[in-house]
């Protein structure tokens, strides 16, 4: 999942037990550990929204109706809007802010600003505009960061509950010069083949091929790159979404970028036909022909005609266009299937807006773009619509994570607009998942299509289910950890890293201690002995770099006689993290004779500064 890292558990030190409240005497281990394999409930988050794409609130849990794998599944809580005004009109005088949190979990945003795709200018109209939408979207327990990427991802503020932070820290993003690089060379590339082909009789009859096969070379080659951009990006996404996973509450992504350029290459692979291929009406000379030209005569001479007539390696040539946008496709596709089974909600924005585009505006999310979507208004007539819609501007990825897709005009105010009436008006959905292998399908429906009186109402969801055991979603957890300064630690864990030592050119060993109130732990009568269990997942790293997660498990024993004289007493385990540089060290604690959990980080300060050469360094 995520790069190797070296861990090693050193050892676990067992100072004392005491149980808060020992269990009874007839209660066996066994039983309570079943006890702690309790129903476990999951989440769909929903937005209705009317035929304009306009977020509709009112609505009540009795509305929905979820299905998983096409199996109707029993509604166990609901959150929304409509639960917010409940709970406020009960109360004597409350604040549109307070009314507006009531019914929701807090929402953790990410503003994901994709360079490698913007030109100068891109981010001015934008910026504008979300600064006022950071300000006055964000509740009082939301929090929000701000990330910018290229060639690696770089964190401007860490995970907040302060927008205004973020706010300052904007405008230090710079798109650079080029950074539509694609679309300039997809220009070029376009241009040149139109010459060749308005200057067809000036082919050389001895191999007429020859233009052909050197612009398909570079129509392979421009599709590479794009290739090469489009899985750099994708791996980006995809571990920003694996490091959010673990978040409390509701997770979201606003991606802001240039529109991924994939398409360019189903544009030029489509010229490329048109000008050399079966469809071409670009014509040989009547000579003697060079391998591949025409067939020949009696004569021994081929027939004037068609470029590649009859020649297989054209066809041959042209399948490659669409193989590489399915490549594409697929690379989008698991991205979006990644970011709905953790239920990371992805809002997408174009920023080159109208910049040498001929596509209509699409705000509402749902509605299609234009049939030339987000690409130069010059490319060939016979563009699908779908794949530009799609790739174009990763339209797919907001709608299959239940977010909104906007693209091809100036007006982000309106977007951001929407964008927060979404983030008020959203309703949650909990249910008991049925049991299943791999992910679920996810369907929600009306079970009244005019539900609250509101019309034809559409809805908009993630449409894949993960499933996941306690390790995993602690393991999840403790990567979410090394993103927040505030975490939920109801176990009172300590952590401690010790001094660092350097254990190579690149490397630092850092000691790391847990404890934990013995107090604060449930114990199980067993025989002569109270035991208990924890369960210990460690990480390092951050944004830019994750560590693996390392389990261990702590065993904890005490004589029955010596429960007493244990009262203020800690477990404490001891273990060496290996890693390449300063680094955020988190750890979550879970107590496995009840459902409870702690989390835990210490941030490393620069430590190469301190660092004391080892014992192998120090005798070179």
């Amino acid at each position: 999942m995520f790069p190797a890292q070296r861990i090693l558990f050193i050892s676990c030190l067992l100072l004392a037990v005491l149980a808060q409240a020992p269990a009874a005497a007839g209660q066996s281990r066994k039983d309570v550990v079943a006890q702690e394999l309790d129903v476990r409930l999951a989440e769909i988050e929903v937005v209705a929204v009317d035929r304009d794409g306009n977020a509709v609130d009112g609505l009540t849990r009795e509305d929905f109706e979820v299905l998983q794998n096409g199996e109707l599944v029993e509604l166990t809580h609901f959150g929304g809007p409509s639960a917010a005004q409940a709970e406020a009109s009960g109360a004597d005088a409350g604040s549109e802010a307070e009314a507006a949190g009531a019914g929701r979990d807090s929402l953790s945003l990410i503003v994901y600003i994709d360079r490698a795709y913007l030109e100068l200018g891109d981010l001015e109209d934008v910026r504008a505009q979300l600064k006022p939408f950071l300000r006055r979207s964000l509740g009082s327990g939301d929090r929000v960061m701000l990330v910018s990427a290229e060639r690696s991802m770089h964190v401007h503020q860490a995970m907040t509950t302060v927008p205004e932070l973020v706010v300052t820290r904007l405008d230090e993003i710079k798109e650079r010069a080029g950074g539509g690089r694609f679309g300039k060379e997809y220009q070029n590339i376009l241009r040149d083949m139109r010459r060749i082909k308005s200057q067809g009789n000036d082919l050389d009859a001895r191999d007429p091929t020859l233009p052909a096969r050197g612009f398909f070379s570079q129509v392979q080659a421009f599709s590479a790159e794009v290739q090469g951009e489009l899985r750099q990006t994708a791996d980006q996404l995809s571990q920003l979404i694996q490091t959010l996973a673990g978040l409390p509450g509701r997770r979201a992504v606003l991606y802001i970028g240039g529109g991924v350029p994939a398409v360019y290459s189903q544009l030029l692979f489509d010229a490329w036909d048109e000008t050399f291929g079966r469809n071409s009406n670009l014509q040989i000379p009547d000579t003697p022909g060079g391998p591949g030209v025409g067939a020949p005569g009696a004569d021994g001479v081929a027939d004037a005609g068609s470029l590649a007539a009859d020649n297989v390696l054209f066809d041959s040539l042209a399948s490659a266009g669409p193989t590489a946008m399915a490549d594409a496709a697929r690379i989008v596709a698991d991205v979006a299937k990644l970011a709905s089974a953790h239920d990371v909600i992805f809002h997408t924005i174009d920023a080159r807006a109208l910049r040498g585009s001929a596509s209509t505006f699409s705000i509402s999310g749902e509605a299609a773009l234009g049939a030339r979507g987000t690409v130069p208004s010059s490319v060939p007539a016979r563009v699908p619509g779908s794949l530009s819609d799609s790739l174009g501007s990763l339209r797919d990825l907001a709608l299959s994570t239940g977010g909104r897709a906007f693209s091809g005009s100036r007006n982000f105010d309106l977007a951001f607009e929407r964008l927060g009436r979404d983030f008020e008006a959203a309703y949650t959905l909990g249910f008991e998942p049925l049991p299943t292998d791999g992910d679920a399908r996810i369907e929600v429906r009306l079970r009244d299509r005019r539900a609250g009186g509101k019309g034809k109402l559409r809805l908009r969801h993630r449409k894949v289910l993960r499933l996941k055991d306690r390790d995993t979603e602690a393991a999840e957890r403790t990567v979410s950890a090394l993103l927040l300064e505030e975490l939920e630690n109801p176990l009172a864990v300590e952590l401690e890293a010790g001094e660092p030592s350097k254990t190579g050119k690149r490397e630092i060993a850092v000691p790391v201690s847990i404890s934990v109130p013995l107090a604060r732990l449930a114990l199980v009568a067993d025989g002569k002995n109270h035991t208990g269990r924890l369960s210990i997942f460690a990480t390092s790293g951050g944004l830019e770099r994750v560590g693996s997660v390392v389990k261990a498990v702590v065993p904890v024993r005490i004589a029955n006689q010596d429960l007493l004289t244990s009262l203020g007493r800690r477990v404490a385990y001891q273990l060496e993290l290996t890693l390449p540089g300063p680094e955020r060290i988190a750890v979550t604690v879970r107590d496995d004779f009840r459902p409870m959990s702690s989390t835990a980080a210490v941030s490393l300060i620069d430590p190469t500064r301190s660092v004391e050469p080892s014992a192998s360094e120090a005798g070179r």
